[in-house]
């Protein structure tokens, strides 16, 4: 269903895409990338880092890695983004689905808080 002659806002198509990263929804995640790129909005810094970290999180790393390189500057968000959406490919294809702790039994903090959100998905007690 469309309106005419409305727009959603930027902050709408950021949470549809956390939701698509969330669920593992590539087609609906396309479909919003589709109407980013149709408003112009896709070389801005927080929608190009949400449609690297929804394709990188459904395991389209190489469309992951194409809006990347067509943003105009990447920051250390979208470099974790990229980085996070590799580690959860590799922790899937290896069966473990979790972060690794170091040899203290907790993890690095930074992994949880940019993982974390609600709710963090390390096996340890750091949240």
């Amino acid at each position: 269903m469309q309106l005419e002659g409305v727009q959603p806002a930027s902050v709408t198509f950021l949470g549809v895409l956390n939701a698509c990263a969330s669920m593992i929804a590539l087609e609906e995640g396309m479909c919003v990338h589709h109407h980013i790129v149709q408003i112009g909005l896709e070389s801005e810094v927080f929608e190009g880092t949400s449609l690297v970290d929804m394709y990188a999180k459904c395991g389209s790393i190489e469309d992951a890695w194409r809006v990347f390189n067509k943003m105009p500057s990447q920051g250390a968000v979208t470099w974790t983004a990229m980085i996070l959406g590799h580690y959860e490919m590799w922790a899937r294809a290896e069966g473990t689905g979790s972060i690794s702790a170091n040899a203290t039994g907790r993890c690095e903090a930074k992994l949880c808080y940019f993982c974390g959100g609600a709710e963090c998905i390390c096996q340890c007690d750091c949240a």
